[in-house]
């Protein structure tokens, strides 16, 4: 039972914000472990995420246009102040059911309560300062990278690096889409149902639910229909998957009484799309690095009636010589930046170049394992969730270079102005 609610949401928020700050928390894992603390339901709830997830997704613009009205540099703040003034600024900017004046009594109170109070009066006068001059404040150089950061919040060196990879229209493009509500996608289990089955059962009770544009086994739900309400996915008939995935899954071509390897499969999506093109037949070997997240694959293939899963820990950048030659196919869904998913992981506009950088050569380790598993005549798909072409293109281009026994059949990178995550994966043949 969840402990009784002792704290009001701006202030769990608040709260939330400070430990994601100080202990670099994912905010999906704060706010799950938040909700479930303080027992929130109903408005509180959907006040607490929109509060705890818009801060972190807008931070930016929001140091952006704290630091013009701060009397101190920001970096020069105590952490949990600086965390309370934006949490101020975002209501007042975005939230338009809070009052200004309440954004500013009710963030003010916080502070007073705090082992801040002393710095009360600072954030009174910045945030009153900006509900004076929003909307007014100067931006960044029209043209320049922290225009682009600051008006999408995102990283200034991701923004560089969509405009030298897909020019200013494209990026604004993809930056528009990821501050965008993403759109909540199903893949049905055909193991237990069809699409059209399911699509009618969703629509008699009420769900507006749309077919996928070009995967034929997708369902888009209506933004306004609560994912944790669906009996369907409880009883196992279809699981949240983006479209993209779903694509990528039925490029690798698996079919019924084959070997197919997913090298990093966790939490599991594309192995059960995978046991699903199967038609639950042959043999589906299902590894991720950490033992630990194995369950999570145990425990969603026997909700979905999946009998073939193989689930094991395994280094897939080392590759096993016992199973060179062994898969009819294998999917090398990498390890990755994330920056085709930034609309749904809002901790991702943060995500330091350095970081970024070190992914290459894990990947394309990851992708000669695969290759090394696979069986002459195979297919092997190399995939990622990222719109970084040093992660994906030049990844690929970098194994087929020592790699002559393979060819390049086809590849695609997909966007979030297209409604699907941004996306990309590549499929290759071996002679």
């Amino acid at each position: 039972m969840p402990e009784p609610k002792t704290i009001t949401p701006r202030e769990a928020a608040w709260q939330s914000l400070i430990r994601c700050a100080s202990a670099d928390k994912f905010a999906n894992l704060e706010t799950d472990a938040a909700l479930k603390k303080y027992g929130f339901q109903g408005s509180d709830r959907a006040f607490y995420v929109r509060l705890t997830y818009g801060v972190i997704e807008r931070k930016f613009t929001l140091d952006c246009y704290l630091s013009l009205l701060s009397s101190k540099p920001l970096e020069k703040l105590d952490p949990p102040v600086l965390s309370l003034l934006e949490l101020g600024a975002y209501q007042i900017l975005y939230a338009d059911a809070v009052p200004d004046h309440a954004a500013v009594s009710e963030t003010v109170e916080l502070c007073k309560k705090s082992h801040f109070k002393s710095a009360s009066g600072f954030v009174n006068a910045v945030l009153r300062n900006l509900i004076r001059k929003k909307g007014t404040l100067p931006l960044p150089a029209e043209g320049t990278d922290e225009r682009f950061s600051v008006e999408y919040s995102v990283a200034p060196w991701i923004v560089s690096l969509f405009r030298n990879a897909y020019g200013d229209e494209k990026t604004r493009a993809i930056l528009s889409a990821f501050l965008a509500e993403p759109p909540i996608t199903l893949r049905v289990n055909t193991l237990k149902t069809t699409r059209d089955a399911l699509l009618a059962d969703l629509r008699r009770a009420g769900i507006g639910a749309e077919p996928t544009k070009a995967s034929p086994v997708g369902i888009v739900l209506p933004d306004s229909v609560p994912v944790s309400s669906l009996t369907a996915l409880s009883d196992g008939l279809c699981f949240v998957q983006d479209e993209a995935s779903q694509l990528c899954v039925s490029a690798l071509g698996a079919k019924k009484g084959e070997t197919v390897y997913d090298l990093c499969a966790c939490p599991g999506g594309k192995s059960f799309g995978l046991a699903m093109e199967m038609e639950n037949e042959g043999f589906l070997r299902s590894t991720d690095l950490h033992e630990s997240k194995c369950s999570l694959l145990v425990s969603g293939a026997e909700r979905l009636g999946i009998g073939i899963l193989h689930a094991a820990a395994s280094d897939s950048s080392k590759p096993d010589p016992a199973l060179f030659e062994t898969a009819d196919r294998v999917l090398c869904d990498v390890p990755c930046s994330g920056l085709g998913v930034i609309g749904k992981k809002p901790d991702l506009r943060h995500k330091k170049k350095e970081e970024a950088d070190r992914l290459p050569p894990i990947q394309l380790a990851i992708l000669r394992t695969g290759a090394d598993y696979l069986k002459a005549g195979g297919t092997l798909v190399y995939s990622t969730c990222t719109l970084n072409p040093a992660e994906n293109r030049s990844v690929v281009e970098a194994f087929l270079a020592s790699a002559p026994r393979f060819s390049l059949v086809s590849d695609r990178t997909l966007f979030p102005d297209g409604g699907t995550d941004g996306f990309y994966y590549a499929v290759l043949h071996k002679v």
